[in-house]
């Protein structure tokens, strides 16, 4: 998936299952208010984004928690850098002792760079020129 902000349209190259995969097929026009994404077929879904993941959830009506549908977009990543894997389940202590990944995040410490699937990391936060 590709956010163009400037074209104000997504490309999506894969999609899932039937009925509403098929829709972020090609590329479309999208309108963004807050966290909400609203496209051509009328659909909006709420997006969230956490390292390599966005998840779109579809709202139907927003005020009803029924039957919300929720899209998992991964993004491709340099296999020397991240996993691409979903995050792993194991715990990791408070203590910050910041890493900056080598996919340009920094971490509060080297086991949540090894949680979000990062490869290699330096000591430190990333630099914000980055």
């Amino acid at each position: 998936m590709n956010f163009d902000p400037t074209l104000k349209t997504i490309s999506v190259t894969e999609y899932g299952p039937e009925p509403y995969g098929s829709e972020f097929t090609g590329s479309q026009p999208y309108r963004l208010r807050g966290d909400v994404v609203t496209i051509k077929s009328g659909r909006s879904y709420q997006v969230k984004v956490a390292g390599n993941f966005a998840t779109w959830t579809y709202l139907d009506v927003p005020e009803i928690a029924d039957d919300e549908v929720t899209f998992v977009f991964r993004r491709a990543e340099n296999s020397d850098c991240t996993t691409g894997e979903p995050p792993l389940e194991i715990a990791c202590t408070k203590e910050y002792m910041p890493v900056c990944g080598c996919d340009g995040v920094t971490y509060g410490n080297a086991c949540e760079a090894t949680v979000n699937g990062v490869k290699r990391w330096i000591s430190g936060e990333c630099s914000q020129n980055d």
